[in-house]
């Protein structure tokens, strides 16, 4: 009887070794397969990032900078320099004046008159 108590203890302690043996393998494929993703991801960006260093060193490149933002031009090359002309405005002959009418014209006196003794509206 103690042999059978012994035999299903040591069964039992397998037992649960075994299973969390099979746990901690099923966590550590789950890490390897989040590590392979990101590993994929990293060398998808080197490439990248190698492609934009091979171009930024490649000569197209350097002469395009060269062009664009120095100013210069190779050997041989034609320069032409715009140059920017402000367009003058035509003259334009004044607009004709028109006849206007002149208000009947009241004498000095008589205005000052209606502004002084005038009652005025309110």
């Amino acid at each position: 009887m103690l042999l059978g108590l012994i035999t299903v203890l040591l069964i039992g302690i397998l037992l649960v070794s075994f299973i969390n043996q099979v746990i901690q393998s099923a966590n550590l494929e789950a890490q390897r397969a989040a590590l392979e993703v990101e590993v994929a991801e990293l060398r998808r960006n080197n490439d990248e990032l190698r492609a934009a260093v091979d171009y930024a060193e490649s000569d197209v490149n350097v002469e395009r900078i060269a062009r664009e933002q120095l100013g210069y031009a190779r050997e041989g090359d034609i320069v032409v320099l715009p140059q920017l002309v402000v367009p003058t405005p035509a003259a334009t002959p004044p607009p004709a004046a028109t006849a206007l009418e002149a208000p009947p014209t009241r004498a000095n006196a008589l205005r000052w008159w209606d502004i002084l003794l005038t009652p005025q509206q309110p």
